[in-house]
């Protein structure tokens, strides 16, 4: 793997610091990084910017390409309205890419869908803010709710105008 960062422009310190971020890297193939740093070109990541957020966060070459990659980037693709917006949520929280598109991000779904957000703007909800598939729903989303119902918000989905 240290060639694979050498070849990729990454300096000693980088490659250090993300070995201490992802414990899987010292026992991954350079075969599978390469077919994710290939991938996440063809979804439209410019090959400048893959260094700054591989660095973010290095688990997104280890990851099942088809497991884990694919399925989270064609739905988040169901959810874009132009083009890049899923490139754009990738480069800004690059951990979106690890979690489970069953146990994270449809439940954040039919958590806005709950509460009245159009369809139109969940989408734009969550490719502008892609941070939010990391947040329980229970506690930190289910306590924003809480909160505008108290302030008298919860009449005519105003609730879900306001996510």
């Amino acid at each position: 793997m240290m060639w694979f960062f050498k070849d990729r422009g990454f300096d000693d310190n980088i490659i250090q610091g993300m070995f201490k971020k992802c414990k899987r890297l010292e026992t991954a193939h350079r075969e599978r990084a390469d077919e994710n740093w290939e991938y996440l070109k063809t979804i439209g990541i410019l090959e400048r910017k893959l260094p700054s957020i591989v660095s973010k966060c290095p688990k997104i070459l280890v990851l099942g390409l088809n497991e884990k990659i694919l399925p989270m980037v064609e739905c988040l693709n169901t959810l874009a309205t132009k083009p890049n917006e899923v490139a754009s949520a990738i480069a800004k929280f690059p951990h979106i890419l690890s979690y489970s598109v069953e146990e994270k991000l449809c439940p954040l779904l039919a958590f806005f869908q709950a509460l009245g957000v159009p369809e139109k703007q969940i989408g734009k909800i969550l490719l502008l803010n892609p941070r939010l598939i990391s947040y329980s729903i229970e506690i930190k989303m289910g306590e924003i709710v809480k909160f505008l119902a108290s302030i008298g918000l919860d009449k005519d989905g105003m609730i879900g105008k306001i996510m």
